[in-house]
């Protein structure tokens, strides 16, 4: 299965006895359980693992297809987008399931970008920063401040 080899790169390792030795388990009582994420095993101490724990998507009750399409839409809107949009493009019934998509997403966007730091030579297409504007570059050109 491709999460269990994004989770563990290598070879699964139990959390709690460090056992490499495990067996898949599948529902089979639940609804939609064709379509839930399958509990590993581990073999020696019998804990059951999930794939998505310690994930953003941890006891997540929408379904992993929805969450794809949803990073995706928070990543290319530049405004940011709202919760209610999120819920309206992934067909998600809840608000409240939109939302904690929304900050979830949000959160680990923000973790990972705080790793990278700018070093060197930084190059901008269009900035400002404050004080009276002196012709427009390409974008939209902010309002005409008049001094007093």
């Amino acid at each position: 299965m491709h999460l269990i080899q994004l989770r563990w790169k290598e070879r699964f390792r139990c959390p709690r006895c460090e056992g490499i030795e495990f067996m898949l388990v599948r529902s089979t009582r639940c609804r939609d359980a064709e379509k839930r994420v399958p509990l590993l095993v581990c073999k020696s101490c019998h804990r059951q693992t999930s794939v998505t724990s310690g994930t953003i998507f941890h006891k997540s009750k929408v379904p992993l297809t929805k969450w794809s399409p949803a990073a995706y839409l928070v990543s290319i809107d530049k405004c940011g987008i709202s919760a209610t949009t999120l819920g309206r493009h992934l067909s998600v019934v809840s608000y409240w399931s939109a939302w904690l998509m929304l900050n979830k997403l949000r959160k680990a966007m923000s973790e990972r970008n705080s790793i990278y730091k700018l070093d060197g030579d930084v190059h901008l297409a269009e900035f400002f920063l404050g004080g009276i504007s002196h012709g427009a570059g390409n974008g939209a050109a902010p309002p005409h401040v008049v001094p007093s």
